[in-house]
């Protein structure tokens, strides 16, 4: 694990000049592999109800394949170390232990040991996750406006993550408090990086793009108070969009590529206070105020609100999801992002003041096959040229010109089949149409489909292979094609 966080370390730092061009699935939960359902509340006293619903949200994580439990670690030795606030005796370790449901590599490594037991004793846990991944592809350079893992045939280290972590305890008859932190290392800070934090690692002494950066990607603290409600959870930081079924982070991603529905069509990242009480054993909310989509602290920030209302039905087979982020809607123009580099497309673009209305509908045949629908509408309006958007994205298709507003729909299916512990395969369909081609620089409707397997290999690796194939008949995004297809694969370590 060390050695893999130095090397990552040093690609995130090195200056990698490249042109502008571009769970486990099965263990998509903070603290490990777990088996999830569609519960109201979090399964366990150590899953905050934000992480919670981020599991929920990525439903197809419920048919995912989960090693067999372990035995129960052994007692720690005697050790006390203050350095942390509230250690206590080795007993309360102990205590505190038997409530992390899972523990991976770091964790085993300093069990036991002083650092290890103030870790327990204070609900604290270091974990994170390493993803790799190639893709070869029909285009020559680049897949965009595929992004992501946008360099056609070429390696990427795509995330290494530590994840820094104090879990609210839901279980807890008086109030707790929490935090938690990803710092992603890696090709993927291109597309979270937002306005107004270390956007200036983007361009390197020579004016081109650094493929590899850092972005603490998601960090806040939090707290929950039993009383209210059935539970209420509080919270100030960044924090991961609610708009779409897909994640950032890829262990609560089903597949190694995202659907452009997620790509395009809404935001990744907020910066705000947020507030979800769970209004009833079947619905929940999650409710923001926040600085504006992908802003952190900036000139640029407008007062926006963020949401999510989840339903789940009583026999726990259904749940319905509504997300939205709504504000004032118009494109701003007056505050462009500098450098106004590939990374930051969607600035050009306009997603800092995008509205989006985003609808979910999961159902659970049984506990090996799921499906998810996922139809999601998105708009802006005082937006430039088309031709002025695929300038700064270097994808200029017509001559069609975008005055007024602009919008766009996308329609989204995911079909999940757990064949065993360790295989799971997933097909996912979907409809994209860039109505004035002001998010993606080319008009028209994408039609996908991808195919793809996860194979848990042990507890800690998944391999995920997949074959993708796009099409856009009435323009030519793909190096001046209308389709494109690619074999791609990534390896995912949890450590």
């Amino acid at each position: 694990m060390v050695v893999s966080f130095v090397l990552s370390a040093a690609l995130a730092l090195g200056q990698a000049s490249v042109p502008a061009p571009a769970t486990s699935f099965g263990v998509p939960g903070p603290s490990g592999p777990t088996t999830v359902t569609i519960e109201p509340a979090p399964p366990a006293t150590t899953l905050s109800p934000s992480l919670q619903a981020d599991l929920t949200a990525n439903y197809t994580a419920q048919v995912a394949p989960v090693a067999a439990d372990e035995p129960p670690p052994a007692k720690p030795v005697e050790a006390f170390l203050p350095m942390l606030p509230q250690a206590k005796p080795v007993e309360a370790a102990v205590a505190a232990r038997a409530a992390v449901p899972d523990r991976w590599f770091l964790q085993k490594f300093l069990q036991g040991t002083g650092p290890g037991v103030a870790l327990d004793t204070n609900r604290i846990a270091i974990t994170g996750w390493t993803e790799m991944a190639y893709t070869a592809s029909t285009n020559k350079v680049s897949n965009v406006p595929d992004t992501w893992n946008d360099r056609a045939n070429r390696f990427l280290l795509q995330q290494h993550v530590i994840r820094l972590d104090r879990p609210i305890d839901t279980a807890a008859k008086e109030p707790t408090w929490g935090f938690h932190l990803d710092t992603l290392i890696g090709s993927d800070y291109r597309y979270t990086l937002p306005r107004g934090l270390f956007e200036s690692q983007l361009l390197n002494t020579n004016g081109n793009q650094n493929l590899y950066g850092v972005d603490p990607i998601d960090f806040y603290v939090n707290a929950y108070y039993p009383g209210l409600f059935q539970g209420t959870e509080f919270a100030i930081g960044r924090f991961l969009t609610e708009c779409s079924s897909e994640s950032e982070l890829t262990i609560l991603t089903p597949l190694l590529t995202r659907s452009y529905s997620f790509q395009w069509g809404g935001p990744f990242t907020h910066t705000g206070v947020m507030v979800a009480p769970n209004l009833t054993k079947q619905w929940q909310a999650r409710l923001y105020l926040v600085t504006g989509n992908e802003v952190f602290i900036d000139p640029s920030q407008e007062l926006r609100f963020m949401g999510k209302l989840m339903w789940t039905s009583a026999n726990k087979r259904d749940v319905l999801i509504y997300n939205t982020t709504l504000g004032r809607g118009k494109f701003n123009a007056g505050d462009p992002f500098a450098p106004a580099t590939f990374a930051t497309i969607q600035e050009p673009a306009g997603r800092n003041n995008i509205n989006v209305f985003d609808f979910i509908w999961i159902h659970k045949f049984n506990d090996r096959f799921a499906y998810q629908a996922e139809l999601l509408y998105g708009y802006q309006y005082g937006v430039p040229t088309t031709a002025a958007v695929g300038a700064i994205a270097g994808a200029i298709d017509n001559n069609d010109k975008l005055s007024g507003t602009a919008d766009w729909a996308a329609f989204v299916q995911y079909y999940t089949y757990r064949w065993t512990e360790k295989f799971t395969t997933i097909a996912r369909l979907e409809l994209f149409d860039d109505f004035d081609g002001q998010r993606t620089g080319f008009k028209g409707l994408y039609a996908g489909a991808t195919a793809a397997f996860q194979y848990q290999a042990t507890k800690s690796v998944t391999v995920r292979p997949e074959l993708r194939y796009y099409n856009n008949g009435y323009s030519r995004p793909y190096e001046g094609k209308h389709d494109i297809f690619d074999a791609a694969f990534d390896l995912i370590v949890r450590w």
